[in-house]
């Protein structure tokens, strides 16, 4: 990620036993002082309370909706 200065990093999951995988890694990221990098993570169970757990900027329910987020994060 840093090498490539990665402005988005993006994660989906489909079992709730991959959330402490999923935060462990976002705290990795920032842990690195990554902290321009976005964190968008996604799954058919994800929502506000999830993404607030794990420390993730954004998070969408399905493909489609995490590529509507990626692109207005893209367009500033």
């Amino acid at each position: 990620m840093k090498q490539y200065n990665a402005p988005l990093v993006g994660m989906s999951v489909l079992l709730t036993a991959c959330q402490e995988a999923m935060k462990d890694t976002i705290k990795a990221i920032r842990d690195a002082g990554l902290r321009d990098v976005k964190v968008l993570i996604g799954g058919n169970y994800v929502d506000e309370k999830v993404k607030e757990y794990c420390g993730a900027d954004y998070f969408g329910t399905s493909a489609d909706v995490a590529v509507k987020v990626a692109n207005e994060i893209f367009a500033g």
